[in-house]
């Protein structure tokens, strides 16, 4: 029985480290990603940020192109210029926008994975605490089967210490009843 309750204990003990393990891992991704997410959210709030003062702009140009471009009378060289200012500056904020975009993507798929790996983190973190109060178990079990011994091993020490006792009280009475005899019988022998 002892042999059985130190194998499943140190099984306990080994899945406990492994649990342990995985929940130090996957802490580890989950501060990753937390990391991640905050440096993501901060970036794309910035771009915001920088793309704000020129919404006005973008969006009028969208609704009334043409109203825009020739509500400034220039001369049509500076128009041009200026068109191609603006082409150029279409240019910076697609890429701007699809960086945007590209960065809420990954975002969304950050969070997806970081909400995925926290439940997973929940429930290692349970299987955790059940499998420390398991080991708690095994080794209240391993000490009272330790105790029950001790006491079972002193008991039979206590019977043959008795025995002993009563072996050798026994052995003198013996002895005696030996010598008692030797002495009726010699005196029979004179007697007779």
């Amino acid at each position: 029985k002892a042999a059985a309750l130190s194998e499943q204990s140190v099984a306990a003990n080994a899945a406990l480290q492994k649990t342990e393990q995985a929940v130090a891992d996957l802490s580890d991704r989950v501060a990753a990603l937390r990391t991640e997410d905050a440096s993501l959210s901060a970036a794309i709030a910035r771009d915001a940020e920088a793309l704000r003062p020129m919404l006005p702009l973008v969006e009028r140009l969208s609704l009334y192109p043409a109203d825009t471009l020739l509500a400034a009378p220039v001369e049509p060289t500076r128009a041009i210029s200026g068109l191609m200012v603006l082409r150029g500056l279409s240019k910076g904020l697609e890429q701007r926008a699809e960086t945007m975009r590209a960065r809420q993507a990954r975002l969304t798929e950050v969070r997806a994975t970081l909400e995925a790996q926290s439940q997973q983190l929940e429930g290692l973190s349970v299987q955790q605490t059940q499998q420390r109060d398991a080991v708690a178990a095994q080794a209240r079990m391993a000490r009272d089967a330790q105790t029950r011994s001790t006491r079972a091993a002193q008991a039979m020490a206590s019977a043959v210490q008795a025995a002993s006792r009563q072996a050798g009280t026994l052995q003198s009475a013996i002895d005696r009843l030996d010598t008692m005899e030797t002495a009726l019988q010699q005196q029979l022998d004179r007697e007779a």
